[in-house]
C-alpha cells in the first residue's frame, strides 16, 4: 500500500515535470447528501445535518492550519460523508463519518493550469467514530475475526511510533485522536483470550463437520500451551504465541486487546463526534520523522508531509471534547 502511494503520480513527474510550485491553492470541501428516500437508512436528515456541521468544523481547522491554509502547488479537496456502520461494530451508536482529503498538483496542460490528477493525486482519510480502524492494517495470528462475549472486536494491538501533539501515531498506518484518559482498548488476558479461541473452534467443529480434524487438532494444541501455563500466568495481558496466548512478552509478540465499549458516552447524541483516527499509508516506524519520504515522492507528496509534519492534532481533540 505505502508502495502504490509512495509511486503514485510519479507518471506525471517522469514524462514532464510541468509542476506549478507557486501557484495558489486552496483547500476545498463538498459533503455529500444522501437522498432520504433511500431504504434502510439509519439516520435522520436532522441527524445528517448535524454531522455535516461537525465535518464542516473539522475542515475550517484545517484550513485556518498551516500546510492547509494558501498552499502553494497543490489544490486540495475534502470529501466528507456520512457512512455505514461496520458489522464489526455493531454495539455502536453514534453515526459515521469520513473526510477524504486529496492533494492534486497544479501543473501545465495544453497550455492551461490544471489542478485535476486523479492518477497523481495523494490523500489521507479521516474517520469519524470508527474505533475499528485502530486495527486497520493488522491481524491475530490465528486468523478472522474474534469477538469478546460482550460482542468488543478483539486483536493485536497496533505499535506505537510516537505521539504529536495530542495524537498517537502507530506502525499499521493510523493516526489516533481521542479523549484524554479513556483508552480506546484494553487488555485481553491469557484465559480470556484463550477461551474465546477454543469456543471458536467448538464452533467450527458444528458448522463444518468435515474439517473437524484441523479444527481439533487446533484445540488439543491450544490446551496443551494452557496446560503449560500456571492459573496466576493465564490471568496476565496475553501476547500472541502460537496458537494462543501468552503470558511473556519477547520481542515480536504483540499484545492482544480488544476494543473498549465504554470508551463512547452513550448519553451524548448520536451525531457527536467522540473519536478521530486517520488513516495514513505513508508512515514509518521513525518517531524523529514518521513521515516517509523518498527521493521518488512527487510535489503533492511532500507538500501533504509537510502540512502533516507541523499539523496541530490537538484542535482537532479539542473538537471531541467541546463536543455536546
Amino acid at each position: 500500500m505505502i508502495l502504490v502511494f509512495l509511486f503514485s503520480g510519479y507518471t506525471l513527474q517522469a514524462q514532464n515535470d510541468n509542476y506549478l510550485r507557486d501557484h495558489p491553492g486552496k483547500l476545498n470541501h463538498k459533503f455529500t447528501t444522501h437522498d432520504m428516500s433511500e431504504v434502510n437508512l439509519k439516520f435522520t436528515k436532522t441527524e445528517e445535518q448535524l454531522v455535516k456541521s461537525k465535518l464542516e468544523a473539522i475542515v475550517r481547522y484545517m484550513q485556518s492550519s498551516d500546510g492547509f491554509s494558501n498552499p502553494k502547488g497543490v489544490e486540495i479537496y475534502a470529501h466528507s460523508e456520512l457512512c455505514d456502520q461496520s458489522p464489526l461494530v455493531p454495539w455502536l451508536n453514534s453515526l459515521t463519518s469520513k473526510i477524504y482529503v486529496e492533494f492534486h498538483p497544479w501543473f501545465m496542460e495544453n497550455g492551461e493550469p490544471k489542478s485535476r490528477c486523479g492518477e497523481c493525486s495523494v490523500y489521507f482519510t479521516i474517520h469519524i467514530n470508527k474505533p475499528e480502524y485502530v486495527f486497520y492494517g493488522t491481524s491475530l495470528a490465528n486468523g478472522g475475526d474474534l469477538f469478546d462475549t460482550d460482542g468488543a472486536l478483539i486483536n493485536a494491538e497496533p505499535a506505537k511510533i510516537v505521539e504529536q501533539d495530542g495524537a498517537i501515531l502507530y506502525e499499521n498506518g493510523i493516526i489516533v485522536i481521542s479523549k484524554p484518559g479513556k483508552p480506546v482498548w484494553l487488555p485481553m488476558t491469557v484465559r480470556q483470550y484463550d477461551n474465546l479461541l477454543l469456543e471458536r473452534q467448538k464452533k467450527m467443529i458444528k458448522e463444518k463437520p468435515e474439517e473437524s480434524f484441523t479444527y481439533q487438532f487446533f484445540m488439543d494444541k491450544l490446551k496443551e500451551e494452557m496446560s503449560s501455563f500456571s492459573e496466576t500466568e493465564l490471568d496476565k495481558p496475553a501476547y500472541q504465541y502460537g496458537f494462543g496466548g501468552s503470558p511473556n512478552a519477547t520481542e515480536g509478540m504483540k499484545p492482544i486487546v480488544k476494543l473498549n465499549k465504554a470508551y463512547f458516552d452513550q448519553s451524548k447524541p448520536r451525531s457527536a463526534v467522540q473519536l478521530i483516527i486517520i488513516e495514513y499509508g505513508g508512515l514509518q516506524n521513525m518517531p524523529e520523522d514518521p513521515y516517509l519520504l523518498t527521493e521518488y515522492s512527487t510535489y503533492q507528496h511532500i507538500k501533504l508531509v509537510e502540512a502533516l509534519r507541523v499539523f496541530k492534532y490537538s484542535g482537532l481533540r479539542d473538537l471531541i471534547d467541546k463536543n455536546p
